[in-house]
């Protein structure tokens, strides 16, 4: 897999290319360029990237920071690719953007005007209906613009009437209504997909005002097609002129501004979610919920009224075409292609493509669930005796369903307890409807790190489930595997294998010897070995699920590659980095295949691949396995994600290890840039990027910055994650990496034996990890002259080697190697006993 002269040229091509793409977001982010001129004067866009490298040093913030050890090189730290990103992302708002476009304070007559709903429904329909054309038409076949000689109902009314904005004959329809009392100021804006029929658009904004308690007459909605002047747009498009992006945000900025509300029809009166699919809608929705001051606000179908869970139904499927991406946007439709690009255009020149999908996904995830919160209040008003209501119990429950989804998992709880509190007043507490709802607050609750509350849920359905078939059943299986779960995350290993292989006693009789639930429970079990630092017997059981699981689904299944992704994590920790890589390209291949290659699972097997060829020292083919990976985290994701920052910091340790230290400290500096920008400064994995660039300017012997740096990453962690974790141990250890390069031994002695005493206490006494703890422990007492403490550290480090790699493993003969040197050093008389 190595690289050709040709093969080079061109990826350093590429890598500059990708550089001016860095450097210009850079340059774009809010205030950091602002930061950089502060301190150092102005910067001139060629020398960004040079500057940027410079004054890294000088962007530290006061507050501590934390970082995460990368197992393999206990001098460097790396963030941890994150399985659930469920914190806060703070993105650009649009209102900027509009106060800049039209700062003047509105006056009356400028305010847009609208058509009342009453009209809509009394004079408009009739008049579609009179020229022939269906109620049930879509919105946007409604008028012809390309047609400059036969109007629509639309153009026919202001045919011949003065435009009052341009003083041209042919108005929009709104200006050429006569009736004083069907026009007024208008109330809200109405977005809605222009595949809609006109019946749906009224009779929705007749429910809206029907919820909403507005008198219809006095209900005035700015309607696109009848409030703007498609002459005007029609002379364009016969000209073929585009207007501007930013001729459009001025004109729709202002417009938003001066009416205050919008409100958007999610939902076809057949239940389709086109709305969600229509690139106009979303950043008018995103206009919307971004602008200080506007209101927003939604309406669903109204044939959806008079089934609450109908209702909710609907809200469940939405959340779930709500979860945007870059592709997703890219894929969504316009009915004037044209309008596609300046629509994508106007993203990328304002807000940018991922705060706009960040912002979208949450702006509209609220407003669902805030939609379904209404109609459970609503049935809460209108009942009495809640408490024994069976099918309020199943309301909460799906609102609880549905709150999860839009990420508000304390209000889920909340409901899901109502639910099971009136179930259990009216079946009992051994009902089997129970054991579902015990299952979804267990889960909110280990989400939000109440194992201890989680367990005990977990724990009476067990009790349930025992009490059923001798004990033998799905359920009971089910949930033991819960609950081991719970206790390997929180590190209570033995716990967790006991749950493991009850599950795997009770599947093995349901199901015989295989089957996919058992094939997971092995998976399960060999994880946690693996955790205990039991590598043989995580390895075993890996290889166990692996079989199983090809002899059930044959060799081209995303589960496999899952465990193929395991085994070979395990293989790595255990030394074998051979077989490691070996296992990460089998996983990759099948997620090529099965997933496609711009997948964000496909990302995480090259990333996983460029690690480990990095740890075999194949660094050139691990660059450019994780520049693959980082290439499609930008392509999912966007810069500003935190999977995209992870694999920069990846890339910036292999380039640390090839001794490019500036495009090393690039690399971390993206990072930490994107991540401060997500996260703010008191966020560990920011922590980790600072001291990422902390240990490369170690390598540039700047060791005071260094310690600076590693020093703030050691007082966030003992804040934020308590002294006792190993995420802190590792801090302490890389600052005594650093004092005992500035020679200052025993300040580097107490550093590294406070972060052993804390892997002790975690890990245990045997665990793997601490080989290189003592290791590093021994060295110091060499250093200083303390030859029988050195040896009796070595000692222990030997035989902890010797357990977890086997004798023959580097780290087994060097520490060998090592202990008989100091023997000879303190001039010992009797030999080594080994």
């Amino acid at each position: 897999m190595g690289c050709g002269s040709s093969t080079l040229e061109r990826q350093a091509a590429e890598d500059e290319e990708d550089d001016k793409e860095w450097d210009a977001w850079l340059l774009d982010v809010t205030g950091y360029n602002a930061q950089v001129n502060n301190l150092t004067g102005s910067v001139a866009p060629n020398k960004a990237a040079e500057k940027q490298i410079v004054d890294i040093r000088s962007l530290l913030p006061k507050e501590s920071r934390r970082n995460v050890k990368f197992r393999n090189n206990p001098q460097m730290s790396v963030p941890v690719l994150p399985t659930e990103n469920s914190a806060k992302k703070r993105t650009v708002s649009w209102s900027a953007s509009v106060s800049k476009i039209h700062p003047e304070t509105p006056s009356k007559n400028m305010h847009p005007k609208g058509v009342s709903v009453d009209y809509l429904r009394h004079t408009f329909l009739p008049e579609i209906q009179e020229a022939g054309v269906s109620i049930e038409t879509p919105i946007e076949k409604l008028e012809n613009l390309q047609d400059s000689e036969n109007f629509g109902v639309i153009r026919s009314k202001g045919e011949k009437c003065i435009c009052p904005h341009d003083s041209l004959v042919g108005s929009s329809y709104v200006d050429a209504i006569t009736d004083k009392k069907a026009v007024g100021d208008a109330t809200f804006i109405v977005s809605y997909s222009s595949s809609y029929s006109v019946e749906h658009l009224i009779a929705s904004l007749e429910s809206y005002c029907k919820q909403k308690h507005l008198n219809t007459k006095k209900t005035y909605v700015w309607v696109l097609f009848l409030c703007e002047n498609l002459f005007r747009h029609a002379d364009k498009l016969q000209k073929e002129e585009m207007v501007s992006y930013k001729d459009f945000r001025h004109d729709f900025g202002k417009r938003l501004v001066l009416i205050g509300k919008t409100v958007s029809i999610v939902g076809s009166s057949d239940l389709k979610l086109d709305y969600l699919h229509r690139l106009w809608c979303l950043v008018e929705t995103y206009a919307a919920g971004c602008t200080n001051g506007i209101e927003f606000d939604i309406v669903i179908p109204p044939s959806l009224n008079d089934n609450i869970f109908q209702t909710l139904d609907f809200c469940d499927e939405a959340l779930q075409y709500v979860n945007f991406s870059k592709s997703v946007i890219e894929a969504t439709k316009t009915t004037d292609p044209q309008d596609h690009q300046h629509l994508m255009d106007l993203i990328n020149h304002t807000v940018g493509m991922h705060p706009f999908v960040k912002k979208i996904t949450s702006l509209l995830q609220h407003r669902v669930s805030r939609f379904a919160l209404d109609k459970v209040k609503a049935y809460e008003h209108g009942h009495k005796n809640l408490n024994s209501d069976v099918t309020y119990a199943k309301i909460c429950q799906r609102v609880g369903d549905i709150l999860v989804k839009s990420n508000s998992k304390e209000q889920a709880l909340y409901y899901y307890e109502r639910s099971s509190s009136v179930e259990e007043r009216v079946y009992g507490k051994e009902h089997k409807d129970l054991y579902n709802i015990h299952i979804s607050i267990a889960s909110v609750l280990n989400s939000i790190g109440r194992h201890d509350t989680a367990l005990k849920t977990y724990e009476k359905n067990l009790t349930w489930a025992k009490s059923h078939a001798n004990g033998k059943n799905v359920e009971a299986a089910s949930t033991h595997c819960d609950i081991g779960k719970i206790h390997q995350s929180i590190h209570q290993y033995d716990d967790a294998l006991r749950n493991y292989i009850a599950a795997l006693e009770i599947q093995s009789e349901l199901y015989g010897e295989e089957h996919a639930d058992i094939a997971e429970s092995i998976s399960f079990v060999g994880l946690t070995l693996f955790d205990r630092g039991d590598f043989e017997g995580a390895i075993e059981n890996l290889q166990n699920a692996v079989q199983m699981h090809t002899n059930l689904f044959g060799e081209e299944n995303a589960t496999l590659a899952k465990y193929y992704n395991s085994l070979a994590m395990v293989f790595s920790e255990s030394g074998d980095i051979e077989k490691a890589v070996e296992n990460h390209k089998k996983a990759l291949e099948i997620r090529k295949k099965v997933l496609g290659e711009n997948n964000h699972d496909v990302a995480v097997s090259y990333n996983n691949l460029g690690l480990a060829m990095h740890s075999m020292g194949d660094l050139r083919d691990g660059l450019q396995m994780l520049k693959k990976a980082l290439s499609i985290y930008k392509s999912i994701n966007g810069i500003e994600d935190e999977t995209t920052a992870v694999c920069c910091s990846n890339i910036g340790l292999i380039k640390k290890d090839l001794g490019e230290y500036k495009a090393a400290l690039k690399f971390f500096q993206r990072a930490l840039v994107i991540l401060r920008k997500i996260y703010g400064e008191s966020n560990p994995e920011v922590a980790a990027c600072y001291d990422n660039i902390g240990m490369v300017l170690y390598h540039e012997r700047e060791f005071q910055t260094a310690i600076q740096l590693l020093h703030k990453g050691l007082a966030t962690r003992v804040v934020s994650l308590g002294e006792d974790n190993i995420s802190t141990a590792h801090s302490f250890s890389n600052i005594s990496h650093v004092q005992y390069a500035l020679g200052d031994f025993p300040v580097a002695h107490s550093m590294q034996n406070r972060a052993l005493e804390i892997e002790v206490k975690v890990l245990g006494p045997s665990h793997p990890d601490l080989v290189i703890s003592y290791n590093n422990l021994g060295r110091i007492l060499f250093a200083m002259e303390d030859y029988e403490g050195a040896l009796g550290v070595y000692r222990k480090s030997y035989l902890i080697a010797k357990s977890a790699f086997g004798p023959s493993h580097e780290f087994t003969k060097l520490t060998k190697a090592t202990m008989i040197d100091l023997e000879k050093q303190a001039q010992k008389i009797e030999k080594v006993t080994i």
